[in-house]
């Protein structure tokens, strides 16, 4: 849809003569992505409903397919395409040294919490030489077939309808208040610590495979349109700046940041903080390494001329 267009709905919350073309009667509410994209014909997740192939569709389509088999090239190709570094979701392996006291090797991915080859760690208080000795045994080979029956039955009976003394408890009600505050301190430091190292950076930003959502996408755009190449979307983990990784960072080397806030995971509800003091915590931090920082909230986005008007002042300031 041309741009003089839209401009008439921008002020609306739905569109006063598109509706859901589903059937369900639902009307489409305005977005300001609509500008650039058009207005879609469905609700989001409406656009499905109620299609289904039919009976003879779907007879069609296996007849068409039957006997047909990929080449042992095709075959090839794909599984070299979804392999290792070609695979999105591939985490690099490394070679570990069991720590049980074996000296035997196992393979695992570099972000795996694994210390054991399988079966080696002695569970239960289990003597480590009698764990040495079941390893690469069944309890049928090591106890004898009678035994080892008893050994299952008596285990299975145990554990039959428990559960875990943890479930549905805070740490405090499990712990006590001492104890909850300094396992908690030990979770804050460890985690301090991950994200100070480049390896798990890396290993989280491919398994998180993050990208930026709708909304951020559009202020890209906008900030795209009123000021060329000079605004970089860096909230995918490609930069660090003191444990804290920022939206937007100025490419041209001014010491700038905008700060992109989502009024769900930013609300007072979801941080235990306000409004001021959630803004005054994030600009603090990258006040400390020289930054300054805009941040915007996502229902600013509805309003462009004043969000335009507060972009291009803190674009000015020196």
């Amino acid at each position: 849809m041309a741009k003089e267009n839209w401009n008439q709905y921008k002020d609306l919350e739905y569109y006063p003569d598109r509706f859901c073309a589903c059937g369900c009667g639902g009307r489409i509410k305005v977005k300001p992505w609509h500008r650039w994209d058009g207005i879609p014909n469905y609700i989001r997740g409406h656009a499905r409903r109620g299609k289904h192939h039919t009976r003879e569709a779907k007879e069609k389509l296996r007849k068409a397919n039957e006997g047909k088999k990929m080449s042992e090239e095709s075959n090839q190709k794909n599984r070299e395409a979804h392999s290792g570094p070609n695979n999105s979701n591939w985490i690099p392996r490394e070679t570990r040294i069991c720590a049980c006291g074996c000296k035997g090797t196992f393979e695992c991915k570099i972000t795996s919490k694994q210390r054991y080859i399988s079966g080696h760690n002695s569970k239960n208080g289990m003597n480590n030489s009698i764990c040495v000795l079941l390893r690469g045994k069944t309890l049928e080979e090591f106890y004898g077939v009678e035994k080892a029956i008893e050994m299952k039955q008596k285990n299975r009976e145990a554990h039959l309808g428990k559960t875990s003394s943890k479930k549905g408890k805070t740490y405090e009600e499990f712990y006590g208040e001492d104890r909850a505050k300094e396992i908690k301190q030990l979770h804050k430091r460890k985690q301090e610590e991950n994200w100070q190292d480049l390896a798990y950076i890396v290993a989280q930003r491919k398994s998180r495979q993050i990208k930026p959502n709708k909304s951020e996408k559009f202020l890209m755009s906008l900030l795209q349109e009123l000021f060329p190449n000079e605004w970089k979307y860096v909230g995918d983990f490609s930069v660090w700046i003191g444990r804290a990784n920022p939206d937007f960072i100025n490419a041209n080397g001014r010491k700038k940041i905008i700060e992109f806030f989502g009024g769900y995971y930013h609300s007072k509800e979801k941080t235990g903080r306000t409004k001021v003091e959630e803004e005054q915590r994030r600009t603090d931090h990258f006040a400390k390494y020289g930054y300054h920082t805009l941040i915007i909230w996502e229902h600013e986005l509805d309003d462009l001329d004043v969000l335009k008007l507060k972009l291009f002042g803190f674009n000015k300031e020196k």
